[in-house]
């Protein structure tokens, strides 16, 4: 008798009622995040017969299985090189996003230059009108 049966993305875990546990791998092409997926089972026909005829009862599917898929899963080359890449991606973000704001900052301080120049230039001009109507007085 089939008792618990539990998935994560590399493959199915079946447990039966003897407590013995088995793996039906999913192949996946990671590359392609290709959603099709073929099963292999290392099971028979005849080996699950067998398993099934002879299994005492037992304890339903522990927990001890999946901390040891977690892991795994996470000692997986695959799993560490994705992670890694998806964080270098973030810090490139990051990054850049710093330089943008970097770059506003920059802007933003040029156009209040040109913003005092033209004050300036202003100032100089009401002066200058200033001084010409003294002048003509």
């Amino acid at each position: 008798m089939l008792v618990g049966v539990w998935y994560n993305p590399c493959f199915f875990t079946f447990t039966t009622c003897g407590g013995q546990v088995e793996k039906v791998a999913m192949m996946v092409n990671h590359k392609t995040n290709n959603k099709r997926r073929r099963f292999k089972s290392r099971l028979t026909a005849s080996k699950w017969s067998s398993v099934l005829a002879s299994d005492p009862p037992s304890p339903p599917f522990g927990q001890e299985e999946e901390e040891e898929e977690r892991v795994e899963e996470e000692e997986d080359p695959l799993v560490r090189v994705v992670k890694n890449a998806t964080e270098l991606q973030r810090k490139s973000q990051r990054q850049r996003e710093r330089e943008r704001e970097r770059e506003r900052e920059r802007e933003r301080e040029r156009e209040r230059e040109r913003e005092r120049e033209r004050e300036r230039e202003r100032f100089r001009e009401r002066e200058r009108e200033r001084f010409r109507e003294r002048e003509r007085d």
